[in-house]
Formats: C-alpha cells, structure tokens, sequence
C-alpha cells in the first residue's frame, strides 16, 4: 500500500510538472506532504541504500508515468477545457495553505520571517513576469553531440525544479526553448520511435538524476540549520503559486484569447475547485499529529474508516441501501442475511487493508455458545466476526453505542439484542430472551467490559450481567481476546494493520455451574490476561529478533 501511495503521488507529480505551467513539481511535493522525504532519500541513498532507493524508484516511475500521461493529454484537456481543470488545482494550492500558515503561527511574529516570505514571494514573480520563451529547438537520435551536451545541460538545471520549491519544470522548459520539444517527445511512442525516445530521455534522466542528487544535498544542510527559514520559503512558493498559474495558464493561455467565456466550463470548475480545496483541507485535518484535541484526535483516529468509505463509495451505499431494504421488507433466512454480512466485513477489511490474524480456531464448533470478548475500539465488532466467520452468531450490544448507519443495519441484520443500561426490568428480558435464543441453538457476542476507552491492549472492568444467559441456556462459554484492534481506527495510516484474535479454550457448563458470577467473570479476566501477557512477550521477542537481524 505504501509503494502504491508513492507510486500515485509520483504521478501527480510528474502530471503537475508537465502538464500545468505555473504549478511546479516542488510545490506539488510540498502540498502532498512528500516534499522532504524526497530531499533526505535522494541526500541519503549511499547511507541507506535500500529505503532510500525503493521510495524513489516508486516515486520516479510515477513522475515518468505522469509526464508521459501529461503530455499525452494537455493538448486534449488543458488546451481544449482548461478553466476547470485550473480551478481544480487552484483548488489544491488554496486548501494547503490554511494547515501551512497553522504549523507557523507561533514564529510569525518574527520580521525577518515576514522579510523572508516577502522577498521569495518578490524573487519568484519577478523570474515568472520576465522569463519569456526561448527558441523552439527539436530533439532526435541523430541530432550533433553539441546538442546532446545541451540536452544534459537542460536535465542539470531542470533537476532544480524536483527540489527547489516554486521552481516550474514547464516554464524553465519554456524559456529554454525546449517544452514543445519534450512534450512531442513523451507523446509519440510509434514503434519505429520508441528506441530513439528512449536514448534521447536517457541522455537526458541521467543529467537530471545527477542534478538532484547535488541540490538535494545542499537543500538538506540548509533544512537542518534553518527549518523554520525553510518553512516559511515553502509557504511563500505556494502562497504565490495562484498567481503564476492564472498568469502562464489562463492569460498567456491561446484558448482564452481566441474563445469566448463559457459559464458552463466556469460553474463545473467551481464546483472542482471547492472539492479540490476541501478535499485537501481534510485530509490534512484528518492526518494532522499536532491536534491533540480529543474532537480532533477521534475523527483523525477513523482516517482508515472514512478513506474505506469515501474510496468505495458507490459499493458502500449499494449494500447499505440493500441491508435496509431487507430488513424493511424481513427478507433472507438468518444464514442467508450472515452471508451477506460477512461479505460487507471481507469488503471492509479489504478497503482498509486489514489483515486479522485469528488463533485457536480448534476450539470452534457449530455448538450454540456465549463468545466473551475484550473491548478496545470501534473495529472489535468487525474483529471478532471475521475470526468467527464460518460459526454464525449473533451480538449483544449496549443501544446507545450502535448509533452510527452500517453498524445499525449490520446489528439488525443479525437479529442482535440491544441492551438499555437506563432500564433494568428491560435487561433482564432482553437476557432472558438472549438464553432462550441459545437455547435454541444461536451463538451470541458479548462484550464484557461493556465500553472502550483508550486502554489499548489492556482489559478494564469486567461486568457480570452479560453472563446470566450463560447459566439460564447451560451453554459453554468461550473467551476471545483481541490485541491491537484499537490501532485500527486509532492511528491515521492506510498501512497494513494485522489485528489479531485468540479463541481460547471453552469453559463448559460443569466447570462454571457453581460458581458465583463474580468468580466466573474473574476466571474469564485472569485467562484472557495470561493470553495478552503471552502476546506481549511473543511481541517483544519479535521485535527484538528484527533488531538483531537488521544490526
């Protein structure tokens, strides 16, 4: 997932760079949060060869991908429909700003921050407004070798614009005289062409590589003693980067001089231009470590859950708007409606790159039986069905935390049993209701503790209510534990998160009929704690033993 990341984000990159004159690749970096990573692998790939050289072979090939997809269809869509594709990357820009300006609040009220700003701002329009293009030369195979030392020339001082914020790789082309030159280049891939391209643009990456490599290094030395002079650079370069995309791509822009003004093309690249601009913003509130707020800190915890949602969002509403119609309209069998429900669970756990690990599964039957599980986070629910997912059960969950849609529809397609801590009379029927249906041969969730909070991988209070349909169906009980499913949807990545379940061994109705539901409840906690002291120690092992292998 994160090599796909990288890959995608090269392609913005590279798009950006080719494609839309005015918006710089750096600047397109700096807005994608990539911008000095990028910096430290390049200064870094003899120290950590490895890391270094998987994150920018997955970001360069994304940066040709993107270039190549660029050139091919500026003249398609940048010539033809500019305004709103402009918008939308106005719309970029604008949404980076506000998170930019926040990280740097408390250094504005130094001058030489706002002299700094000033003066990038200055040196930036000034090389924009007086750079002017250059004699159109032509590139082939056979061309003289002066020309091939001109084109490594081009690829040394075009490097600055990968590293150097605000520095546009479309408009140094330009001025060079070489843009309509490499976009003809990257757009004709005939098959008698193709070895001829790829010996022109070989001359040319190699130029280009070794110039990274030189400004990267000096960019690095220069971040390390002066970061927040750095930062403040960066915002100048993307404060003022509005202006050099209206100036290069909408008034020196043939297409707006020789056609009329289209209100149709302007009301779709406004409605772009907002969801670009919040698009951005979000992501970056959803992702940002420094908010600690705990309003804030819960929605950045579900980044998985929303990015699961938003990325499969027509499949998403299809199967809720297909739960709430069966379950309108009481259709499917018990079995059939489980089916369904474990699908949605292999989708979700899919989308969001979620790989349970389930242990003990020996200790499964087709037995009616009471499940007791831990609780960490919003995902145990999810958790503890895929560890039972060919063992048809069903939950018993407090109402008032089943209030958010596709966790009421998945609960009522399974026929669960609310239970209202504010009525009494109406948690000993619903408990006696629970026992009767085990009776009958349905499996039944309870989680114990009966909430979570933000204790992780540690077990809280034990409630003993839950186990009176136990007792009254004789059923067995069987412990599950769950570790690091509170990661989940507590830490803002899309990386691959491996939750594990422990089924423990059954306790039957003869080991527990005599007991007292206080000693049964401390019998379950001092087995389910064993179980998290083991993975613990397994966890630290692994961990140690990965050290050992890297040293």
């Amino acid at each position: 997932m994160k090599k796909i990341t990288i890959l995608f984000r090269g392609i913005l990159i590279g798009f950006a760079s080719i494609a839309i004159p005015g918006l710089s690749a750096s600047t397109v970096a700096i807005i994608l949060c990539l911008y000095y990573q990028m910096i430290d692998a390049i200064s870094s790939i003899f120290k950590n060869f490895k890391e270094s050289f998987t994150f920018l072979f997955f970001l360069i090939l994304g940066y040709i991908i993107g270039d190549i997809i660029g050139a091919n269809i500026i003249s398609f869509i940048y010539e033809k429909y500019p305004l709103a594709i402009i918008l939308m990357i106005l719309g970029f820009v604008i949404g980076s700003l506000p998170k930019m300006v926040k990280d740097l609040l408390p250094y504005f009220k130094k001058a030489s921050n706002w002299l700094l700003i000033l003066l990038v701002s200055i040196g930036i329009l000034s090389f924009t407004f007086l750079v002017t293009k250059g004699e159109e030369v032509e590139l082939s195979v056979n061309m003289p070798l002066s020309d091939y030392i001109m084109l490594m020339v081009v690829g040394l001082i075009t490097a600055g614009t990968l590293v150097i914020p605000g520095m546009d790789f479309a408009i140094v082309l330009l001025a060079l005289g070489y843009y309509n030159a490499f976009i003809k280049l990257l757009s004709v891939w005939e098959v008698s062409h193709i070895l001829d391209n790829l010996i022109i643009l070989g001359v040319y990456l190699i130029s280009y590589c070794i110039g990274v490599f030189l400004l990267s290094k000096l960019i690095k030395s220069l971040f390390k003693k002066y970061e927040i002079k750095m930062k403040f650079a960066s915002l100048a370069f993307v404060a003022v980067s509005p202006i050099v995309i209206i100036k290069q791509c909408i008034l020196e822009n043939d297409y707006f001089i020789s056609h009329s003004f289209q209100i149709s093309q302007c009301i779709i690249g406004i409605i772009l231009f907002l969801i670009a601009m919040g698009t951005i913003m979000l992501i970056y509130h959803l992702t940002d470590p420094n908010d600690t707020r705990i309003k804030a800190m819960k929605k950045r915890h579900m980044f998985r859950f929303f990015y699961t949602i938003i990325s499969r969002l027509p499949i998403t509403l299809y199967y809720l708007f297909k739960m709430k119609r069966i379950i309108k309209k009481n259709l499917l069998t018990f079995d059939e409606r489980y089916e369904l429900c474990m699908k949605i669970v292999r989708k979700i756990n899919k989308a969001g790159n979620i790989h349970v690990k389930t242990f003990g599964q020996e200790y499964l039957s087709k037995e009616a039986t009471l499940y007791i599980v831990n609780h960490q986070g919003r995902y145990d629910g999810v958790c503890v069905l895929t560890a039972l997912m060919n063992y048809p059960c069903t939950i018993i969950a407090d109402k008032s935390r089943i209030i958010h849609h596709y966790y009421i529809e998945m609960f009522q397609m399974l026929n669960g049993e609310f239970i209202d801590k504010s009525d009494m009379r109406a948690q000993v029927k619903i408990m006696l209701n629970v026992a009767e249906r085990i009776k009958n041969g349905r499996s039944f969730i309870a989680f114990i503790e009966g909430k979570y909070g933000d204790n992780g991988n540690h077990l809280q209070e034990f409630y003993t209510g839950v186990l009176h349909p136990a007792y009254h169906s004789k059923c067995k009980i069987t412990p599950i534990v769950l570790y690091d499913s509170y990661k989940v949807y507590s830490v803002s990545s899309l990386k691959r998160i491996e939750p594990e379940a422990h089924i423990l061994k059954p306790i039957t109705y003869d080991e527990y009929k005599d007991m007292p539901k206080n000693e049964l409840s401390s019998l379950l906690k001092q087995r389910m704690q064993e179980k998290l002291d083991q993975i613990s120690e397994r966890k630290l092992q692994e961990s140690s033993q990965l050290c050992n292998n890297e040293k």
